[in-house]
């Protein structure tokens, strides 16, 4: 057809120049469809195509949400399982030889420690470290107390609403349970996500 422009330049529709003269495409074809008039396709998609379009995307969304909320809770969760994992095998392993002393038994095995995340760092004190320095010998009811006022605290800080629980599970055997996001201590089982839980020996 007639026409006069650079080659490759669309002058109207699907009229494209060649230089001297033009080529008039009549019918294309969108990728998985039929081939269709050109001016069908520049009249863009119709009416029951965009509501089966929007459709499926109002179906497709609620899934796509969930699915990306429960994969940011499965990976906090795992930030906060690996921040208790740390704390716990580090009060474990200080413990160990502690735990054996009467007087010191008293003072790990409490009924639970709880903290809220609005007053956890405000509410228990930073730990000033006496009993683990040479200088300042200790009785073992004096380093069990250091011992909780420190693990109080760094679980104030790396875990929200912390729960935790030390207690006997067998002939000379330790159970340590620690929770956080609203989950007690004594909620926690295998198929708790918020809860860590170990046993060591003494």
């Amino acid at each position: 057809i007639k026409g006069a422009a650079p080659p490759g330049q669309v002058l109207e529709g699907f009229t494209i120049a060649c230089g001297t003269g033009a080529v008039a495409i009549e019918l294309a074809q969108r990728m998985g469809k039929r081939p269709m008039p050109a001016d069908k396709i520049l009249r863009g998609f119709t009416l029951p195509e965009l509501l089966v379009a929007l459709a499926l995307l109002a179906l497709m969304l609620p899934v796509f949400f969930a699915s990306y909320l429960s994969v940011q809770q499965n990976l906090q969760n795992g930030v906060y399982r690996a921040r208790a994992a740390s704390i716990a095998m580090d009060f474990l392993n200080r413990i160990r030889t502690t735990a054996r002393d009467p007087a010191a038994r008293a003072v790990y095995f409490l009924p639970s420690v709880s903290f809220t995340s609005s007053t956890a760092v405000s509410s228990v004190t930073v730990p000033d470290f006496m009993c683990h320095h040479s200088v300042y010998p200790c009785t073992p009811a004096q380093i069990a107390a250091d011992d909780m006022q420190e693990i109080r605290y760094y679980l104030a800080l790396a875990l929200p609403e912390a729960d935790m629980q030390l207690v006997t599970c067998g002939n000379d055997s330790l159970c340590l349970t620690i929770s956080w996001l609203e989950v007690n201590v004594h909620q926690c089982d295998a198929d708790t996500a918020s809860c860590f839980f170990i046993k060591f020996n003494i």
